[in-house]
């Protein structure tokens, strides 16, 4: 016979992969607005992500409503720095992947929740890095905590490059954009990639 906290573990653990195979980028989202319930529980996952000295470094801007369609007017301008990132992402020099970028980012999929994630500015290379992984936790546990609730989020790594209009927007100082996420309930979502196992066992 198992312990109750033995077989609890075990059904988290099923329910825990299952769940992390679920998570997809989604590009396309319903007009239906998210509870604010849901975003807090989004959020409260993503504080519980580990940091180094437990620096948390880590910080949310959360916009709906008419603030998010302001964002979303400077946010649309990153397909124009797609070309910067051609000798790392080939991919991208494709015209219909271009123009299907494009069109996304006309309106972000109609998402009704965007989330712009920063950090604390260091001049510590090494302290920067920490900050990265921390950041990266906690983007994961967000993400996944959406999965949970049916919503669907996808992280644009490219909004980077308008990181200057969204600082001067927010008038944000002391910090560095890390990413924005979209939040929302999912009218499509992307099919299943293939992951490559790169692992070396010493």
């Amino acid at each position: 016979m198992l312990y109750p906290y033995l077989l609890y573990t075990i059904i988290c653990d099923m329910n825990f992969f299952e769940l992390v195979k679920l998570r997809r980028s989604c590009r396309k989202y319903l007009s239906r607005q998210v509870e604010k319930e849901k975003i807090d529980k989004c959020l409260e996952a993503a504080f519980q992500a580990p940091s180094a000295l437990n620096s948390q470094p880590w910080k949310f801007y959360v916009a709906t409503g008419p603030t998010r369609d302001k964002l979303a007017e400077i946010i649309k301008k990153y397909p124009l720095y797609i070309a910067d990132l051609f000798s790392d992402f080939p991919e991208l020099k494709d015209e219909e992947k271009q123009k299907e970028i494009a069109e996304f980012a006309e309106n972000l999929g109609n998402a009704p929740v965007i989330i712009i994630m920063t950090m604390t500015e260091t001049p510590n290379h090494y302290v920067r890095k920490m900050h990265l992984i921390a950041c990266g936790a906690a983007l994961e546990n967000f993400w996944l905590a959406a999965t949970a609730m049916g919503l669907g989020s996808v992280c644009l790594t490219s909004a980077t490059f308008i990181e200057e209009e969204l600082q001067e927007f927010l008038n944000i100082k002391g910090e560095e954009l890390v990413t924005i996420l979209l939040l929302g309930y999912p009218e499509t979502m992307e099919k299943p990639k293939k992951r490559y196992k790169k692992v070396v066992f010493l």
